[in-house]
């Protein structure tokens, strides 16, 4: 009896250390939670080498409404269902309206690529604690980025997420989201492209025309040796810009910046 005894007890014990260290959910949980929420808001860092790192507010109400405002208080509201894009700029009190494509949206919603893991893409790395409160780190990578999520194991529900993405240019990316609130009622409001009172309508930018994409692919390719970029928004021009700038003399900035990308129906200005 006394044998059998210490071999439950031993037993009992390989199950808590065994058993007890598994995850209570999946990362597939993980993944069908993120693509399962009505609403979403968060706090978003991007640091990049050898700049300061970028902060942004972001909301994102199901289907295709995404919102983000900096510390500043500039607006920038996404709404793909009226293919609209509105920018508020609240010290200038002006706004600027352009047209946009649903497709657009991927390359926009911070969570996007969360949502395009397998299943099977992710592993459970083990329970950390986190502000206080213990979590399941889950970790997994696709072919621009390693992913770190961190969720919480009552709510079942990020609490924080690490994307680190390399750059051609060397170095990497860190997009950190945390200080999640989920399925959280969000008003209409919150993504009208209504201008607001007060505010002046500087300008309304039509969709960029197939000519003037083609044109900007030309430019790109032209600043990077000859080899078209793995994806063509804001970001991808101003890197390939400021690569460019480094290897030339101080006064072709004006012409690269300006001339260059004039007429082609993409705007790199931050001034509104």
């Amino acid at each position: 009896a006394t044998a059998a005894a210490a071999m439950l007890l031993v037993g009992i014990a390989l199950w808590w250390i065994i058993g007890g260290s598994k995850p209570s959910m999946a990362f597939g949980d993980v993944i069908k939670a993120i693509t399962g929420a009505g609403t979403a808001s968060f706090d978003r860092t991007v640091l990049m080498p050898g700049q300061e790192p970028s902060k942004l507010h972001v909301a994102i109400s199901n289907p295709w409404r995404l919102r983000t405002e900096t510390p500043q208080g500039k607006t920038i509201i996404f709404n793909f269902g009226e293919r609209k894009m509105l920018v508020l700029g609240p010290i200038e009190k002006k706004a600027a309206l352009r047209s946009v494509e649903m497709e657009s949206f991927s390359s926009l919603d911070p969570l996007y690529e969360l949502k395009l893991l397998h299943e099977n893409a992710g592993r459970f790395v083990g329970k950390e604690k986190l502000n206080g409160r213990e979590v399941l780190l889950f970790d997994a990578s696709r072919d621009h980025g390693d992913f770190k999520i961190w969720v919480d194991k009552d709510q079942r529900f990020p609490v924080k997420i690490e994307i680190r993405r390399p750059m051609a240019t060397g170095g990497q990316v860190v997009d950190t989201m945390e200080n999640f609130r989920w399925n959280e009622p969000m008003p209409d409001s919150m993504f009208s492209m209504a201008i607001p009172p007060g505010f002046i309508l500087a300008e309304q930018i039509e969709t960029p025309t197939e000519e003037s994409l083609v044109e900007l692919l030309r430019i790109c390719a032209g600043l990077s040796d000859g080899n078209f970029p793995d994806e063509l928004n804001r970001l991808t021009v101003v890197r390939l810009i400021k690569a460019d700038l480094e290897k030339r003399k101080p006064g072709s900035q004006t012409k690269i910046a300006e001339g260059e990308t004039s007429g082609i129906g993409v705007s790199v200005r931050d001034d509104i």
